[in-house]
């Protein structure tokens, strides 16, 4: 990153390095400053690939202490193609529902609900089938 301080004095931290163990990670400071600690003026950022497969599973379960539960086993199980766990009590799907027009999913009815998304950049196979 390219900083410019309020004394007009310009940091030059630019590098493509990913991991730098050499002294302080200054960037988290300055993107956590949100500007008050100086102006970023470059930036190097990393675009990973767009995944070329993504699916989605909607759990529901009766308790928190499954959906916990359900979240925990899904880190275990997927790993790194885990890319999205979200958590909603039933009265946020109701509202969700209702929103976007659409019928209750499932075919019994649940206090919580665990939507799990996966990710791959390669082609093709069941993601869930890890579970």
């Amino acid at each position: 990153m390219k900083i410019v301080l309020a004394n007009g004095t310009i940091l030059d931290n630019m590098t493509l390095l990913r991991k730098d163990n050499t002294g302080y990670d200054l960037k988290h400071l300055f993107i956590g400053g949100e500007g008050t600690l100086g102006i970023i003026t470059e930036a190097a950022i990393l675009c990973p690939s767009l995944p070329r497969s993504r699916s989605c599973a909607l759990v529901g379960v009766d308790s928190f202490q499954s959906v916990t539960d359900v979240v925990k086993v899904a880190k275990l199980k997927l790993g790194d193609i885990l890319s999205a766990a979200e958590f909603l009590d039933y009265r946020a799907l109701e509202h969700s529902m209702a929103y976007m027009e659409r019928n209750y999913p499932l075919e019994n009815k649940y206090k919580f609900f665990v939507m799990l998304e996966v990710s791959s950049t390669s082609e093709g196979g069941e993601c869930f089938d890890r579970l």
